[in-house]
Parts: structure tokens; C-alpha cells; sequence
């Protein structure tokens, strides 16, 4: 048994060991040393160990950039955190995956991560609610069965009197003393009970108004980009679908062309061009603040009523709701000139040039045949407009303001074959002269 102890201590002390080098910026010391860890705790059982060295082998690959490993050991990670019933661990481990899914552009698979984390999350929460109440009411049913045991021995010690005076008479008024005091103090303990009832009753419901706050609270931080305070992605994709349904019905139910005047909708995706430079060459502070720039211009380009969210990276998407399509060149022309012309502070002295690129679409994709679709089918169109625009040289902006043929859906993913369609009349072109 001592030699097992001694064993287990060992290894922790490896692991602090690792864990020191990695937050000196020793990575490949640290993953040398927990890759020869992890085979010692799976041997000797050590679950706990086990699962602490799995997640600094992670933090170490995110850290490196090599997010394909970092998904492999999360998983393994993961599988163990349920093993061990440790639903928190498997709720932080979910989020680190839509990390690592997301800097591969996996975005299918973050988002379906994410939803297991919300749910998981929820069902933690709701769990920690459940606890709260049984817990409660447990206190309540305490002090009620406590108040009852005690009424009851009262009666008792009452009825003792009672035949106590039946066999002294002498004592009649001492008695009568007594058995005044004891109703008295039942009176009182019973007002008593009853206050404190109604209390604990107002604490419980002031309780469940206060977790019903906190899970709103959650749910809004859920739809919300912390660094930008932007919507994020979930925040567009389940609110576009009501768009779309009002946009189509709007359409087909017009009788002329006036009824139709902002009617449509227009999808902006906006990549900011060699964004990797400024993190690598100023810091990742830099670039977190060149992002939230990019968010405050974006928001001050659209309107109120408009959906603009980061989606992912330093890729912005903005849903220019219920215009006319002929206005969105003059939006996509605004955002590229918007970026470009005014540097980006990085510092309280250094300013930089940032330029972007802009892919965007207009839905219904043609007036002539409305038909429905749906968020993925409009996102990816902007999305091959946005591959055109930065294959045609960055800093410009590509988008279909028509599309007569949906055969040449997916669209080409440069700017020749583009024209090449515009030509033969199977889409109206916008881009940068």
C-alpha cells in the first residue's frame, strides 16, 4: 500500500512539475513530461491524475496551434470526465472543443459541441435549482415536525397536571396558573410557527425569482461574443429563419413593384485580410483590440434594426434586414472604404492599416422566382463572393445581386468565373472596379 501512495505522490509531483513549465512558456518541456505521465496514471489506475494531465496536455496543444491532437485528447479527456461523473469537467471540456473547432474551421462541429455544452449546462443549473428547493423545504418540514413533537410533549406535561390537580386540590390555583402560561405559550409558538413559515415561504419565492434571472443572464451571455460584445453566430441563426419566411411572404403577396421597395435581404460576411500578422507581429492584445475597433465601425455602418455578430475568428457576419438589393453594393463599397481609410490604433501611440474583404448576397436570390431557403444556403453564396474577393487580390468586395439561375448553385470561388456567369445572364455581379 505504501509503495502505491508513494507512487501516486510522485507522479502528482511530476505533473506540478509540468504544469510549472508550461506557465513558464516551456511547452516542449512540459509535453515531453506529460507524455510520460499519462502512461504511468493509466497503469496504476489513477483516474484523478489521469484526467489533470489530459487537460494540461491540452491547454499545451491549443497553445501550440495543434488543434487536430488537442481534439483527439479532448475526447479521451471527455470519455474519463463521464466515467467519473464529473459533469462540470465535462462542461469546460466541451467549451475547449469548440475552441479547437473552430480554429479549424470546423464550424458544423462547434456548433453541435456548443449545443451539448448549453444542454449540459442547463441541466447543471437546473440540477443546483432542484437542490436548492429540496433543500428548503427539507428546513421547512424540520422545524414543522419539531414544532409538532413539541405541542405534543405540551399536551402531555398539560394532562400530568391535570391529573396532578384531580389528586391535590390544594393546588387548584396553582394549576390554574400553569395550564394559563402553557396555552399562552402554545398561542405564541403557534404564531410563531406561522410567521416563520410565511417567511421562509417569501425566501423560497425570492430565491426562484433569483435563479429565474440568472438563467436568462445565461442565456443572454449564450448569444453574446464576450470580447466584442457583438451577438454571435447562434444569435443570427435563430433569429434569420422568421426573416426569410417574412421576406418570401412579403414577396409573393405584392402586387407591384412599389409594395417590393425594402423588401429584401441583404447578407454581408467580412473577413479582415492577414489578420495573423497583427497577432504575431504586436500581440495578441493588439489584435483583440483591433477586432473590437472592427465591431464598433461595423456597428456604426448598419442600422439598429440590422444583425451584425462576429462569427467566428476575425470573419464578421452583418444581415442588413428588409432593404432594397440596389443599396447593398453602396453598403459593401462603404465597409471596405470604412476599414481601409481610417488606421486602427494598436497602442497609445502606434496606428496600423487594416484592410478586409466582403462577400455578400441579397435573398430572395432572384425577384422573378422567389422561392425559400434557408441560412446555410444564403451564407455559403456570400461565403464563395467573400473566396472570390480575396482570391482576386483582398481589400475589395464581391457580391450577387441577382441570380436568375440557382443551377449554378454553389456558386465559383473566383472572380473570372463570376464573370463569366454575369455574362451569360445567370447573375447580376457587384465587385470592386
Amino acid at each position: 500500500m505504501w509503495k502505491l501512495a508513494l507512487s501516486e505522490i510522485l507522479i502528482g509531483h511530476s505533473l506540478n512539475l509540468a504544469d510549472l513549465a508550461f506557465q513558464q512558456g516551456r511547452l516542449s518541456k512540459a509535453e515531453a513530461m506529460i507524455t510520460d505521465i499519462i502512461p504511468r496514471t493509466k497503469k496504476n489506475g489513477y483516474k484523478s491524475l489521469l484526467l489533470d494531465a489530459y487537460q494540461t496536455l491540452i491547454d499545451i496543444q491549443l497553445e501550440k496551434e495543434r488543434y487536430e491532437d488537442a481534439l483527439a485528447v479532448i475526447d479521451d479527456a471527455i470519455t474519463l470526465s463521464k466515467d467519473m461523473n464529473e459533469r462540470h469537467k465535462v462542461s469546460q471540456l466541451l467549451a475547449l472543443k469548440v475552441q479547437a473547432l473552430e480554429s479549424i474551421d470546423d464550424i458544423a462541429g462547434a456548433f453541435e459541441a456548443l449545443k451539448h455544452q448549453k444542454q449540459l449546462d442547463e441541466l447543471l443549473f437546473d440540477q443546483n435549482r432542484l437542490d436548492a428547493i429540496a433543500s428548503t423545504q427539507a428546513q421547512t418540514e424540520f422545524v414543522r415536525r419539531a414544532n409538532q413533537i413539541e405541542l405534543l410533549e405540551q399536551h402531555k406535561a398539560l394532562q400530568e397536571i391535570q391529573s396532578d390537580n384531580e389528586r391535590e386540590q390544594r393546588r387548584n390555583a396553582l394549576f390554574g396558573f400553569v395550564f394559563l402560561l402553557l396555552i399562552g405559550f402554545l398561542i405564541y409558538a403557534r404564531r410563531a410557527q406561522s410567521k416563520y413559515t410565511k417567511n421562509l415561504e417569501r425566501e423560497v419565492r425570492a430565491r426562484t425569482v433569483q435563479l429565474e434571472r440568472v438563467n436568462e443572464e445565461l442565456s443572454a451571455l449564450s448569444l453574446t461574443d464576450k470580447l466584442t460584445e457583438l451577438k454571435n453566430r447562434r444569435f443570427i441563426e435563430s433569429h434569420i429563419d422568421a426573416d426569410i419566411a417574412s421576406v418570401v411572404r412579403k414577396h409573393r403577396q405584392a402586387q407591384n413593384a412599389n409594395e417590393l421597395k425594402e423588401s429584401d435581404l441583404c447578407l454581408f460576411v467580412i473577413d479582415l485580410d492577414y489578420f495573423k500578422h497583427i497577432n504575431d507581429n504586436f500581440g495578441h492584445a493588439s489584435g483583440d483590440s483591433v477586432l473590437q475597433q472592427t465591431a464598433n465601425r461595423l456597428k456604426a455602418i448598419f442600422r439598429e434594426s440590422d444583425y451584425v455578430v462576429r462569427w467566428g475568428g476575425e470573419e464578421f457576419v452583418a444581415l442588413a434586414r428588409f432593404i432594397s438589393r440596389e443599396n447593398a453594393d453602396l453598403l459593401a463599397k462603404r465597409i471596405v472604404d470604412d476599414i481601409q481609410n481610417t488606421p486602427f490604433l494598436l497602442n497609445d501611440k502606434e496606428k496600423y492599416t487594416v484592410t478586409c474583404s466582403v462577400g455578400f448576397t441579397c435573398f430572395p436570390f432572384s425577384k422573378g422566382a422567389v422561392k425559400e431557403s434557408n441560412m446555410s444556403t444564403i451564407f455559403n453564396v456570400a461565403d464563395h463572393c467573400l473566396y472570390a474577393a480575396k482570391a482576386a487580390g483582398r481589400n475589395q468586395w464581391v457580391g450577387s445581386l441577382d441570380i436568375s439561375d440557382s443551377s449554378i448553385l454553389p456558386l465559383p470561388t473566383t472572380l473570372d468565373e463570376l464573370k463569366a456567369l454575369s455574362k451569360e445572364d445567370k447573375i447580376v455581379l457587384s465587385y470592386k472596379p
